[in-house]
């Protein structure tokens, strides 16, 4: 390249060429200039938004590291013990309830609900029927055979089961005795039982001479 340059300078021309050549050397060393700068904006903007990056990177751990030592920090405010509800405190609630209930939006009492005459003695036969748990409380029952055992002339003791059995016997047999009057009621066309249907139903049974 240089023998040439020398060559074509030493001509005639060589101040044309030379300046041809001085052109083109600095319209090449601006090009190359240029695209340098363009390599190197590009370089800096590449590495101006990483940085934006990883320090926004670095704020949200950085908060949420704080975040995580205040939620440590923060102890646990024990709350105080309820008070416990006493008798007199339970009454005075459910009273305060039932009052409530009863008086309306206008301010009158609240008619009580009354049901259809035969719904309640339905619902306790129902309830009767489907149990089988005894009738007749345990404690009154025992007191009774305790009083009829007590006038005999001999003392007995009886066990829980015996008891337990004596009851079951005596239920069965009651039961059994109205569920007869009951018959001998609607027999004579009535609803109410009479006493009188019960010494018909012992004396249809053979238990009344």
């Amino acid at each position: 390249m240089i023998p040439v340059l020398v060559r074509m300078c030493v001509t005639n021309r060589s101040p044309i060429l030379l300046l041809c050549f001085v052109r083109a050397l600095i319209l090449h060393s601006l090009l190359t200039y240029s695209k340098k700068k363009k390599m190197q904006k590009k370089i800096i903007m590449k590495n101006i938004a990483a940085f934006h990056e990883a320090n926004k990177q670095a704020i949200e751990k950085q908060k949420s590291v704080q975040v995580h030592i205040a939620m440590k920090q923060i102890k646990k405010v024990p709350l105080p013990p309820k008070p416990r509800k006493t008798l007199a405190s339970r009454k005075l609630q459910t009273e305060a309830r039932l009052s409530a209930k009863k008086i309306t939006n206008s301010g009158h009492p609240k008619r009580r609900h009354r049901w259809r005459p035969g719904t309640v003695v339905l619902r306790e036969v129902r309830r009767y029927q489907g149990s089988t748990d005894f009738l007749i409380q345990r404690a009154p029952f025992r007191r009774f055979l305790r009083e009829v055992v007590s006038n005999l002339k001999d003392s007995y003791r009886m066990s829980a089961s015996c008891l337990e059995a004596l009851q079951e016997s005596t239920e069965l047999y009651v039961t059994s005795v109205l569920a007869d009057a009951n018959l001998c009621t609607l027999h004579a066309n009535r609803v109410t039982l009479f006493p009188k249907d019960i010494h018909l139903a012992l004396k249809l049974r053979g238990d009344r001479p």
